[in-house]
C-alpha cells in the first residue's frame, strides 16, 4: 500500500482553471504506464475537484511529468481514508451531497486501461464501503443544501418578489430548480456546459446566463 499516491486539488485550493490546466498532466499517463514509470492509474474528475490515484514502483517517486506543487499528497492509507471521504462527501462543498459518488464512478469507469487489479479492488471496495456507511447514515438523510436555502428564502423580507442564480445545471441544481419553481421564486441558470444549462432552463421556463458573464451580472 505504501505505493499509493493520490494528488488532489479541490475548489478550496485551486480555481477551476488551474485545475482544468492539472487535467493537461494526464495525456502522459499512458506513456508512464508503458514505460513502469506508473503500474496503475485512476483520474479522477468532479465539478469542484481535480484528483489522480496512482500506484507506483517499489521506491519510485511521483513522476515530474505528473507533479504540481498546488496539489495535496496522500500515501498509502491516507489515500484510501480520503477517497472514502470524498465518496461519502465530507470533503465536498456541500457536506454529505451524494451526486459525487456517480462523478467518481464515471471517472473511474473511464481508465480502464490505466486501472489494474490493486486499484480496481481499492475502489471497488470503497465504494462498497461508502454504500454501507451511506445506509447508516449520512448527512444527506438530512434536508438537503437547497432545500435549508429554500427555508432561510422564506424569511428574506422580500420574499418570494426576489431574483436567484443556479449554478451548475447537475444533480443539486435541478433540485434547487424545482424547490424555487415550487415556490415561485424566479431564477436564471448557468453552468460550464451550455447543453445542460439549456436543458435545465427550458424545464422550468427560466432564461440562461452565459458562464462567462454571470459574475459581472449576478
Amino acid at each position: 500500500m505504501k505505493e499509493l499516491r493520490c494528488l488532489s486539488l479541490d475548489y478550496s485550493i485551486a480555481s477551476t482553471a488551474e485545475r482544468d490546466a492539472a487535467k493537461g498532466m494526464w495525456t502522459a499517463l499512458p506513456g508512464l504506464k508503458e514505460r513502469g514509470i506508473i503500474l496503475e492509474a485512476v483520474p479522477v474528475a468532479t465539478c469542484n475537484r481535480t484528483e489522480l490515484y496512482l500506484r507506483l514502483p517499489p521506491g519510485g517517486n511521483i513522476p515530474a511529468a505528473l507533479a504540481d506543487p498546488q496539489a495535496r499528497v496522500f500515501s498509502g492509507e491516507e489515500a484510501v481514508l480520503h477517497l472514502l471521504r470524498v465518496l461519502l462527501g465530507l470533503e465536498s462543498m456541500a457536506c454529505g451531497e451524494s451526486s459525487i459518488v456517480g462523478q467518481i464512478r464515471d471517472s473511474y469507469g473511464g481508465a480502464a486501461d490505466l486501472c489494474g487489479p490493486w486499484l480496481h479492488r481499492m475502489f471497488q471496495g470503497a465504494f462498497r464501503m461508502a454504500k454501507l456507511l451511506r445506509t447508516c447514515y449520512h448527512p444527506g438523510r438530512e434536508p438537503s443544501v437547497p432545500w435549508l436555502m429554500a427555508e432561510r428564502l422564506r424569511t428574506h423580507e422580500l420574499f418570494p418578489d426576489i431574483r436567484a442564480l443556479i449554478i451548475g445545471a447537475g444533480e443539486m441544481g435541478t433540485e434547487t430548480a424545482r424547490i424555487l419553481s415550487g415556490l415561485g421564486v424566479a431564477f436564471s441558470v448557468t453552468n460550464r456546459s451550455g447543453g445542460r444549462c439549456r436543458m435545465l432552463a427550458e424545464q422550468f421556463g427560466s432564461p440562461v446566463l452565459p458562464w462567462g458573464e454571470w459574475m459581472g451580472k449576478a
